[in-house]
C-alpha cells in the first residue's frame, strides 16, 4: 500500500510539473510576444504637406483642399486617427473669411452654444461645403463638362483625367457620358473614330479605349517623324559642312596656281628666248645700213664708168672715115 501511495505521489507530482512547465512556457511566450517592437505606421519621415490654404473666396477650389487633406491624413494614419484630429489639422490651413466663420464657432461653445462639427469629421466637411463650396455644384460641373474640350497639342490622358473627375460627381449614364466624351475630343482623335470599320462605339468604355489607342497611335507615329526629320537635318549639315570645306580647300589650291602661274611667267620675262635671236644693237644696225650703201654706190660708180668707156669707143668710131 505504501509503495502504491508513494507511486501515485510520484505522478501526481510529474503532472503538475508538467503544467507548470506549460504555465510558464505560455507565460515566456506571451513575455516575448509583448516584448517584440510593433512596426511603426506613423511614418515621421514621409515628408507629406498641404500645399495650399484655403481662404473660402474660391469654391472652385474646395475640392482641391478637402483631397490634400485627406491625403495627409493617408500618409500619417496613426497622428489623424481620430475626426478631432483631422479637424484641427484642417482648420490650421483656414484663413481669411473661412477661418473667421470657424472661429466664430468655437466662441459660441464658450458661451454654451454647442456644435456638432468640431468633433465630427463629415459633419466638418458638410459645413465648409454649405458656406465655402459651390452654390449649385451639380450644374456647376455639368456647365464644366459641357465645356471641356481636348487641346490638339494635348496627350489625350490630360482629358481624360478632367472628364473623369468631373464625370464622377453626375449622376449621367453611360451613353450620355460617351456622347459627351466624344464631342470633347480632337479632331484627330473624332475623325478615326467616325470611320472605324466595326462602326462608333455606344458606350463609354469602348469608347474611351479606343480614343487612347488612337492617341498612342498618333503620339508613336509623331515621335518616329520627329526622329526622321531629326536625321534628315543632321545629313544635310554634314553634306553642308563637307561642301565648305570643299570650296574651301578649291579656293587655296586656286590661288596658289596663280601665284605659281605668276612666278613662271616673270621668271620666264627675265630668261632669253630659244626660238627667236636677241636683237641687234643700234649701232651695229646703223653700220650694216651704211655698208650697204656705200656697196650700192661703188656699183653705181662701176656702171657709170662702163657706160663712159662705150660712149667714148662709139664717139671714135664715128671720125673714122669710111673707105667707100
Amino acid at each position: 500500500m505504501s509503495s502504491t501511495r508513494s507511486w501515485s505521489k510520484s505522478r501526481q507530482s510529474d503532472n503538475t510539473n508538467k503544467q507548470l512547465a506549460e504555465v510558464l512556457s505560455q507565460l515566456a511566450n506571451t513575455l516575448n510576444t509583448n516584448q517584440t517592437p510593433t512596426p511603426n505606421t506613423n511614418s515621421r519621415g514621409t515628408k507629406a504637406c498641404i500645399s495650399d490654404t484655403f481662404s473660402g473666396t474660391e469654391p472652385d477650389k474646395l475640392n482641391n483642399f478637402l483631397f490634400q487633406c485627406r491625403l495627409y491624413f493617408h500618409v500619417n494614419p496613426v497622428q489623424f486617427n481620430t475626426d478631432i484630429a483631422k479637424i484641427n489639422f484642417a482648420m490650421t490651413y483656414l484663413t481669411g473669411v473661412a477661418q473667421d466663420w470657424f472661429e466664430v464657432g468655437f466662441n459660441q461653445e464658450d458661451q454654451g452654444i454647442l456644435q456638432d462639427w468640431p468633433s465630427d469629421w463629415n459633419l466638418f466637411v458638410d459645413e465648409l461645403r454649405r458656406h465655402f463650396g459651390l452654390s449649385d455644384p451639380i450644374g456647376e460641373v455639368a456647365n464644366i463638362l459641357d465645356n471641356l474640350r481636348m487641346k490638339p497639342s494635348n496627350k489625350i490622358s490630360t482629358y481624360n483625367v478632367d472628364f473623369i473627375r468631373y464625370a464622377s460627381q453626375l449622376g449621367w449614364g453611360n451613353s450620355v457620358l460617351c456622347h459627351r466624351y466624344y464631342q470633347g475630343l480632337s479632331n484627330r482623335i473624332q475623325d478615326p473614330i467616325s470611320t472605324w470599320e466595326q462602326g462608333k462605339p455606344t458606350s463609354f468604355q469602348n469608347i474611351y479605349a479606343l480614343a487612347m489607342t488612337i492617341d498612342h497611335c498618333y503620339w508613336e507615329r509623331d515621335c518616329e517623324c520627329h526622329c526622321a526629320r531629326q536625321v534628315e537635318k543632321e545629313a544635310l549639315e554634314s553634306h553642308s559642312r563637307k561642301q565648305g570645306k570643299a570650296s574651301t580647300s578649291g579656293s587655296v589650291t586656286a590661288s596658289q596656281s596663280k601665284a605659281n602661274l605668276s612666278l613662271a611667267a616673270s621668271s620666264a620675262k627675265n630668261l632669253p628666248s630659244k626660238s627667236s635671236p636677241s636683237p641687234a644693237p643700234k649701232k651695229q644696225s646703223n653700220t650694216s645700213w651704211v655698208d650697204l650703201s656705200s656697196c650700192y654706190d661703188s656699183r653705181l660708180k662701176g656702171l657709170s664708168q662702163e657706160t663712159t668707156l662705150v660712149l667714148s669707143n662709139t664717139r671714135e668710131l664715128d671720125r673714122v672715115p669710111s673707105t667707100e
